[in-house]
C-alpha cells in the first residue's frame, strides 16, 4: 500500500486554481483541521493539535469568509478518546459530546450526530463540490462513523440529482 499521507508527500506543495474567481456559499471545515478554526474561535482544544500557525491562518481565513459572506460550518460535537487509539479495539471514546471545548486529556478524533447534520444542511442544495481528506480517524470504526455517513449523504444526493457535481480527492475514497 502506498502512503498518501502528507507527510510522506515531497514539499513545497502547491494548490493550482484557475479562473476568474475562486467563488464558494459555504466552507465546511471537519478532522482535525476543524480544531484549528474552533481554537480561532476561543475554545479550549486541549491535545488537539491547534499549533499558533494553524490558528492564526485560520483567523485570517475567517476574516476573508466573513467579507466575503462565505459561511463556515464546523463541527459541534466530536468523538473523544483519551489518547490517539493504539488499536481499533479501544473503547475509551465518548459519543455525541457537545463540543465546547474538550477537557485537556481528551483527543477529537471524529465528528458525530450533530456535525453531521450541520454539514449534510450544508450540502443539501450545492451544485457543486469538492470534498478533500477525511472527517475523522477513519482507519478505526468507531471514528469513521461521520465520514461513513456524510458519504453515503452525497451518494444518496448525487443519484437524486444529476447536477450535482462531486470530485472527491484520494484520502476520502478509501471511507
Amino acid at each position: 500500500q502506498v502512503d498518501e499521507s502528507e507527510s510522506a508527500l515531497a514539499r513545497p506543495i502547491v494548490a493550482l486554481v484557475g479562473g476568474v474567481d475562486l467563488a464558494i456559499d459555504k466552507l465546511v471545515i471537519g478532522g482535525a483541521l476543524a480544531f484549528s478554526f474552533l481554537a480561532a474561535h476561543g475554545l479550549d482544544v486541549g491535545k488537539n493539535g491547534s499549533e499558533t500557525g494553524g490558528v492564526d491562518l485560520a483567523r485570517s481565513l475567517m476574516a476573508v469568509a466573513s467579507q466575503r459572506g462565505v459561511r463556515i460550518i464546523l463541527p459541534v460535537d466530536v468523538v473523544c478518546a483519551e489518547a490517539w487509539p493504539e488499536a481499533p479495539g479501544r473503547r475509551d471514546f465518548l459519543d455525541d459530546r457537545k463540543f465546547d471545548g474538550d477537557p485537556e486529556w481528551l483527543v477529537g478524533l471524529g465528528h458525530r450526530a450533530h456535525a453531521a447534520q450541520d454539514f449534510q444542511a450544508a450540502l443539501e442544495h450545492c451544485r457543486a463540490m469538492y470534498w478533500r481528506g477525511p472527517m475523522g480517524v477513519d482507519e478505526y470504526p468507531q471514528f469513521a462513523k461521520g465520514t461513513h455517513e456524510l458519504l453515503h449523504f452525497l451518494i444518496r444526493l448525487r443519484r437524486k440529482r444529476s447536477d450535482l457535481l462531486v470530485v472527491c480527492d484520494g484520502h476520502v475514497m478509501p471511507a
